[in-house]
Formats: structure tokens, C-alpha cells, sequence
């Protein structure tokens, strides 16, 4: 099978992304273009979904060009975003926009879910802490709110299946994008009934649950046309963007740890068991499946991550990178001035979906780039939180590996590394979700035996980066005063979200 090419298809919170690689897991080519994003003022965002897959489109076909030949192309498989989906009707055709994973709007819908069933209860079957952006509240949310289009709506297809669904005609998805719906009993393999019903929602709307790495279908004749490739290239069952990439990294043993850093951070731990509820409930960690057989995650992570570094760049009018190469000039710990990154709340180790960002310790002698690096520090110190938490859960530290596009950052892993206090290994490619994907692809069509197989022809470590023990010193000291940011500051944080949500809501009656 060393002629054999596979790609995986990423759908991103910002951009979509096709990568192609060979059996031997080196990368042919990454074609990228943005994800049709649209946000409003009130905090709202979707994707459009006919646009989503005319991106999609766009970025397989610049991939297949860049293959050695037209016909050497095996399979692929789709990796997207979590929570978000597509509603259809009957005959695939979409009936509203794809609200975007992390939009909030749903929040009155998560009360009413978390009222009737208790959260104990739906964390103990689902492994999702109350948060108001998973799929169940979501669905809720539109039936009340849109219920024409509820009345119409006989499927839902998450991200990465709605793809798949335009390329192969197949309606399926897979535990790990499942886990991330409030709605699947991960521990049983199964959706569950009585969460289903208690959402008042119409069981008969959720796709059949396949393994990762399974096969879905072959290409539709038509998009094969479309595409320039054989019909009979096979599209395999993908999964969650951050598991996928957990898979391409090597993050498969118990206690081994990714950080994957992009618009959001997800740090997710490996482990072989699925812990009990009693050891994660109040962490705000989700658990869930893994996409390799017989393994599970423990998952947290930051909501904007690599998107507060974008957003301190636009604030200040500054390029990322000039910005950046000012920072390094600011000595650690951006004399004085702390960053709490919960500019779209925070998910783990606090669970508070209405948290917000904050500068404290702001001066007449901090600019610019005192910002930047007070912004990458804050994110350091709650990805480090979110660490140490994992590992008291899964009692056993591993290895920890990096990736996504902020390990483009040499500033950021430098303080990342100090943070942690410990040498990170950075992978060399920071597209691993999408090579998860097609690595998932080749367990489908047979390319590997196995998934274990296929996680060794992927897995390749870019860089290690130490810790400076000058720069160890300064976080430290640091530390303390950071990790009193989040409790001293959620309660003003709370009444500035109530008094904006009123403001809405007479704007929109006013409408």
C-alpha cells in the first residue's frame, strides 16, 4: 500500500483544512481556507452550511492536485468541530444555519434540561459538565425558538458528518463527535433515551453511531466528477477535531497528555479506564471515547486560546508577528500586568460559561506589547491549571506533546514550557487533526491494520523545548496571585452578564 495517498478533512472553528499524506504518514500537502464564520454583536454565531462544503470543496480539490497522480487517492475522512450541526429535512436539504460550538444562546435551555434531569445525573451518563453550548440544548433551543424548522428537521448531522454526507451519501458519525452532543451514554455506546426524551426531542433525528475509522461509503458519482478521482475512493467514519488529533500525536496511553492549540486550546488526557464522575465532576472536564478502541479522554481546555492572541493583536493594530517579537522583549511577567483569557467564558478546571476576560494590574507604563505577553502568560497559567488537574485525575503523568498553530510561537511555548515546569515535545506538523483524520481514512480502506498501526506511520516529534529556569522562577512567583484572578472577579463578572442580557432582551422586543 505505499502508493496509497489519504486525506483528512478538517473543519475548524476558523478554517478548513485538507491535508494529504502517503501510507507512510509524510505529508504531501495542507490547503486551508477560512470557515464561513458569521458572527453578530449580540454574541451570536453560525456557519453557513452550502458555503461550509463549497470551502471544503475547494481546499480537497487544491489537495488532490498536489498528489503525484490523479487516480492515487485511497480515502479520506472528515474531522470537525464538536457541538455544532447541521439541521436537515427529508431530502438532506438544510433549514437553518449551523450554530457555532461555542454560541451561548442556548443557555435558558441548558437550565431547563439541568432542572429536569439534575446535572449529577446527565454528567454521569453523558460526561459533560453543564455547559450551554452542547448539541441537546441547541436542538432544545431551536424548537422553541425556530419551530417551523423543527417541525421539518428529520436529521442532524454534526459538522464532519454533513460532509461526509455530501461526499458518500452516508448519515452516521462516530462515540467521539456523539460524546460531545449532552446526549450519548459513552460508557453504554449508546444515545440516551431518557435524556433524549427529556429534551422533548425526536429520538429518530440522530445518526447511527459507527466506530472511528470505519468505512462510511464510496464517493458519490458526482462529487467523484467534481473532485477529480475515482468513485470508488472510500470515505471512512472520522471524528472530533481534538481527538483526531490526540490519534496523529501519540496520545494513546494512559496519563500521556495534548495540548492542541488553536482559536481554542483543548488539553486532553488519554486513559484507559473511564473515571468515575466522583473524580471530575466539579473539574469541568468532559469525558468521553477516544477514537481508538478501548481508550477514553479526559478533556478541558481554553474557549480562546490562539483566538486572544489574534484578538490583543487586532485591539493594539499590531501584525501577530511584530507583536509577538515585541513581547519577547517585555521581561517575565509583563511587569505587573495579569491576563484572565475567559473572553468566551471558561470551561475547565472552573466550570463558567459567563465568565469574562479581564487586564488587572493595568498601568501608565504598560503598552502594547505588555499586553501581548500578559495575554500569553494568562493563557500558560490556565492551560497549566487545566494540567495539573488532569493529571491528579488520572494519577500517572506522561508524556506531553503539543500542537496546533500556536506552536508557531517560539514566545508562547517558552512560556509554556515554564508554566508546566516540565520539556514539552512539539509535533512536528500542526495540522494534526487533519492527519488524525486521514490516518483514520487508512484504517477504513485497510491502508493499516489497525489503529495502533497507524497512530506509529503518523507520529513524528518536531521539537523539544525546555523550560528556562529563570523564566520557571518568575511564573511561579506569579502563580499565586493568578489563580486568585477567577474567584475574585466572578462575581462582578456574573452581574456585568446579567445587566447585558437584559439590555438584549429589550433591544430585541424593541425590534
Amino acid at each position: 500500500m505505499s502508493d496509497a495517498f489519504l486525506i483528512g478533512l478538517d473543519l475548524g472553528t476558523t478554517n478548513c483544512k485538507a491535508l494529504a499524506c502517503d501510507a507512510a504518514g509524510l505529508i504531501v500537502h495542507v490547503a486551508s481556507r477560512p470557515m464561513p464564520l458569521r458572527e453578530s454583536e449580540d454574541g451570536w454565531a453560525a456557519y453557513d452550511p452550502p458555503a461550509v462544503w463549497e470551502t471544503a470543496a475547494s481546499v480537497l480539490r487544491e489537495a488532490i492536485g498536489a498528489l503525484p497522480r490523479g487516480d492515487a487517492l485511497r480515502a479520506l475522512a472528515v474531522t470537525s468541530i464538536g457541538e455544532s450541526g447541521v439541521p436537515c429535512g427529508e431530502r438532506g436539504e438544510v433549514l437553518y444555519p449551523a450554530i457555532a460550538w461555542f454560541d451561548t444562546r442556548s443557555a435558558p435551555q441548558a437550565a431547563a434540561l439541568e432542572a429536569r434531569v439534575g446535572s449529577r445525573t446527565l454528567y454521569a451518563i453523558t460526561g459533560l459538565p453543564a455547559q450551554p453550548i452542547h448539541t441537546v440544548h441547541k436542538l432544545a433551543w431551536l424548537r422553541e425558538n425556530e419551530p417551523e424548522v423543527f417541525a421539518r428537521m428529520r436529521r442532524w448531522y454534526f459538522m464532519a458528518d454533513y460532509a461526509a454526507w455530501r461526499l458518500c451519501g452516508a448519515w452516521a458519525t462516530d462515540p467521539s463527535l456523539a460524546c460531545r452532543s449532552r446526549m450519548y451514554d459513552f460508557r453504554r455506546g449508546r444515545w440516551a433515551p431518557e435524556i433524549v426524551e427529556a429534551a422533548q426531542l425526536p429520538a429518530s433525528i440522530l445518526p447511527p453511531v459507527a466506530p472511528s475509522g470505519s468505512p462510511a461509503g464510496r464517493l458519490r458519482p458526482e462529487v467523484a466528477r467534481e473532485l477529480g478521482v475515482r468513485e470508488d475512493v472510500l470515505v471512512g467514519v472520522g471524528g472530533h477535531d481534538h481527538i483526531c488529533a490526540a490519534l496523529a500525536s501519540g496520545v494513546t496511553e494512559p496519563g500521556d497528555i495534548l495540548d492542541s492549540i488553536g482559536t481554542a486550546e483543548a488539553l486532553m488526557a488519554a486513559t484507559g479506564t473511564a473515571p468515575g464522575p466522583e473524580a471530575t465532576f466539579d473539574s469541568g472536564f468532559a469525558v468521553g471515547t477516544h477514537v481508538v478502541p478501548g481508550r477514553f479522554y479526559v478533556l478541558g481546555g481554553i474557549v480562546m486560546s490562539g483566538g486572544s492572541v489574534e484578538w490583543v493583536s487586532r485591539l493594539v493594530g499590531v501584525s501577530r508577528d511584530e507583536l509577538m517579537a515585541q513581547a519577547a522583549r517585555v521581561p517575565p511577567g509583563a511587569e505587573g500586568l495579569c491576563f484572565l483569557p475567559h473572553l468566551r467564558g471558561s470551561f475547565s478546571p472552573a466550570v463558567d460559561a459567563f465568565s469574562m476576560g479581564a487586564f488587572v494590574g493595568l498601568r501608565d507604563v504598560h503598552g502594547p506589547a505588555h499586553l501581548a505577553r500578559a495575554v500569553l502568560e494568562g493563557l500558560a497559567f490556565e492551560a497549566e491549571a487545566n494540567v495539573a488537574a488532569l493529571e491528579r485525575i488520572t494519577g500517572r503523568p506522561g508524556v506531553m506533546r503539543l500542537t496546533g498553530g500556536g506552536v508557531r510561537l517560539p514566545l508562547w511555548l517558552d512560556i509554556k514550557a515554564a508554566a508546566y515546569g516540565r520539556p514539552l515535545e512539539v509535533l512536528a506538523t500542526a495540522e494534526c487533526a487533519a492527519l488524525g483524520a486521514a490516518l483514520l481514512a487508512g484504517v477504513a480502506a485497510g491502508v493499516y491494520r489497525d489503529h495502533a498501526e497507524a497512530m506509529r506511520a503518523g507520529l513524528r516529534i518536531g521539537q523539544r523545548v525546555e523550560p528556562d529556569p529563570a523564566v520557571v522562577g518568575a511564573m511561579a512567583a506569579r502563580g499565586p496571585i493568578y489563580r486568585d484572578l477567577y474567584p475574585s472577579l466572578a462575581p462582578l463578572h456574573h452581574r456585568l452578564r446579567a445587566q447585558l442580557w437584559n439590555q438584549e432582551r429589550v433591544e430585541r422586543e424593541e425590534t
